[in-house]
């Protein structure tokens, strides 16, 4: 699925507008319904079925979550920042 750039959600945002009338959105919506979520296999017919499956599906993306790889200079600068935060904000 491609992303929305990001200056056009500033850019909705700011204008206080939503993202379905964005062409974006009108070239990538039906990529959301092919998810293997929304539309289930045959044997989740029924609520029940649909819930264990969603369910299944959060366990085994839990069980296989890996933390980001993020470089050292990005880690520095996200410290940097986060330090100014605090002492902007907290004192």
């Amino acid at each position: 699925m491609d992303d929305m750039p990001f200056e056009q959600y500033c850019k909705a945002i700011d204008d206080e507008t939503e993202f379905l009338s964005h062409e974006h959105t009108l070239n990538h919506f039906k990529e959301l319904w092919t998810s293997n979520i929304l539309l289930p296999p045959a044997n989740a017919q029924d609520e029940k079925g649909m819930l264990d499956l969603a369910h299944q599906k959060v366990e085994q993306a839990v069980d296989n979550w890996q933390p980001p790889q993020i470089p050292e200079e990005k880690m520095k600068a996200l410290e940097k920042l986060l330090t100014k935060a605090r002492t902007e904000l907290c004192g």
